[in-house]
């Protein structure tokens, strides 16, 4: 297991970061062997800004909507910030900027050893700065789905924990390597589907431009299909309708949006693309089963039920 990591050591163990307003944390979960070590944690963000340097290639999950991220890589080619995903990959040696927004947050962080994990699986892995800046979003649900499982592990350990973990933490290296294998790639696509580039330009079109025009008619003309065969294929795609995705990204903002309690329920509204407050409580109240106010009121609640030790 090694050292037990606490509130006053983790980041000895999870990296640094150069601001005036650190996060404050609570651990709630660790675990480590000698290809990777993984921590669950609380943490409490104050408005701030200042750079991250990752220990080692970096993977971290949001388990709880995030509060929100502006980052960039300033010695790569595009030092332009953007917000980032809820689930994000750093390789080590590339330190991040980050602008980030007051709330708390659940996550889970690995740090793994590539070398050790490439040795055991095989596989030389490569990295470079295109997909450096992809992992800043990483949009795959299995790499979520390991990452809870890690999470479940490290905080609730029960029998062959270990051997879980180790099983999982291969699976997400695995996975990681042919989530950016095919980055940039079309490779197989399914008659009556959209390519993963298609895919990645809408999905980017849709979760960045939620106050814009992005109209079905639009989102069709940048992936080169009409309206109707958009529809249809990216149905087939994803199982879920164009207008459902759309809908559940609006909801996931909004979420994020109300972490921020100075944030008015009239603003997420507009910020997340409903045109009113109504129209937006109904929707947020149907996909969730809360209002927006019982949302952050028990999101808050919960958070602050436990006591936030500082570093």
């Amino acid at each position: 297991m090694g050292d037990p990591v606490s509130a006053d050591n983790w980041r000895e163990h999870f990296g640094l970061f150069d601001t005036q307003e650190p996060p404050t944390a609570r651990v709630n979960g660790h675990q480590t062997n000698s290809a990777y070590e993984a921590i669950s944690l609380s943490l409490n963000w104050k408005n701030a800004e200042g750079v991250y340097s990752p220990p080692g290639h970096f993977l971290v999950a949001s388990l709880t909507p995030i509060p929100l991220l502006q980052c960039c890589y300033e010695r790569t080619s595009s030092p332009a910030y953007r917000f980032a995903g809820d689930v994000m990959w750093l390789p080590p040696g590339a330190d991040l900027k980050c602008r980030w927004g007051e709330g708390e947050q659940n996550t889970i962080a690995c740090v793994f050893d590539f070398e050790r994990l490439g040795e055991m699986s095989g596989i030389e892995w490569i990295w470079n700065e295109a997909e450096a800046i992809a992992g800043l979003d990483i949009r795959n649900p299995y790499i979520r789905m390991a990452l809870r499982r890690v999470a479940e592990e490290v905080e609730s350990p029960s029998f062959a924990s270990d051997l879980q973990l180790d099983c999982t933490i291969m699976f997400l290296f695995l996975e990681l390597h042919r989530h950016f294998q095919t980055l940039g790639k079309d490779i197989g696509t399914e008659k009556g589907k959209l390519s993963a580039s298609q895919m990645r330009k809408l999905s980017d079109m849709i979760e960045d431009n939620f106050t814009g025009a992005a109209t079905l008619k639009s989102l069709a003309q940048a992936v080169g299909v009409g309206p109707r065969q958009l529809s249809e294929q990216f149905q087939n795609s994803t199982g879920v309708t164009l207008r459902s995705y759309v809908a559940q990204a609006r909801i996931r903002h909004a979420q994020t949006l109300l972490l921020d309690e100075k944030i008015l329920s009239k603003q997420v509204a507009y910020r997340s693309g409903f045109q009113d407050a109504a129209s937006f409580a109904a929707a947020f109240r149907r996909s969730t089963g809360l209002s927006p106010s019982e949302f952050r009121r028990r999101h808050v609640t919960e958070m602050r039920g436990g006591h936030a030790l500082h570093n």
